[in-house]
């Protein structure tokens, strides 16, 4: 599924550790979520026998994160320079301590590195672009309205009612990246767009997307 979806994308692809998402093709470069990584550590801090180790992890992770907030405004070539000197070397420590104590088999703690271990190339990744993410939160944030409510959109048990759903909450979160408040901007395009009469061009839709001048200027917040 997600080779179909994605046969048309070109640039890297930020998931967490779901075997689904192989073989993507040379076109697209994926990318680990730290996030991830964080909860199982977290998970593996409640085993009392692991608490002390566990909580190291979580302090490298956390640093990986702070520092992040520091350059959040930086521009992308001094954003890469921090990541290459500061966050590498919390990197190389946290792959240090990932062998540096024997860890019990079948124990959550194990599980956690060894997840870890098995996505380094991809949670490595955003040491070398200052565009890639720490995590896929942004993302798994912007479905949560579309999977809580799931069980009661009845609606979605179709094709075509999941298709209509998606394009939907897409919209609204596009418009929400782009500041714009999605009553003006819905009122806006039920009031626009009927004048092309149900076949628009592709090149006119551009002048109504949420980062047009245009609905900017009328729509934002």
């Amino acid at each position: 599924m997600p080779q179909k979806l994605l046969q048309e994308w070109n640039g890297f692809l930020t998931t967490d550790g779901y075997n689904g998402y192989n073989n993507l093709g040379s076109k697209i470069k994926r990318t680990g979520c730290w996030a991830h990584v964080h909860r199982k550590f977290v998970v593996a801090a409640q085993e009392f026998k692991h608490l002390g180790l566990a909580a190291k992890f979580d302090q490298l992770i956390d640093q990986l994160y702070q520092i992040e907030d520091r350059i959040a405004d930086l521009p992308r070539d001094k954003r890469l320079q921090v990541r290459k000197t500061q966050s590498r070397k919390i990197v190389e420590q946290f792959w240090e301590l990932t062998g540096k104590y024997p860890i019990i088999n079948k124990s959550k703690l194990k599980n956690a590195v060894e997840y870890a271990l098995k996505n380094r190339e991809a949670l490595e990744a955003f040491l070398n672009d200052p565009m890639i993410p720490l995590d896929n939160n942004l993302v798994e944030r912007s479905i949560k309205k579309s999977v809580i409510c799931r069980k009661n959109s009845l609606f979605s048990t179709s094709v075509a009612g999941v298709t209509a759903n998606a394009i939907f909450l897409s919209l609204a979160g596009t418009a929400n990246l782009n500041h714009l408040n999605f009553q003006k901007y819905l009122e806006y395009l039920f009031f626009e767009l009927p004048k092309f009469c149900g076949n628009p061009r592709e090149e006119q839709l551009e002048d109504y997307l949420p980062w047009s001048k245009e609905v900017q200027a009328k729509c934002r917040y």
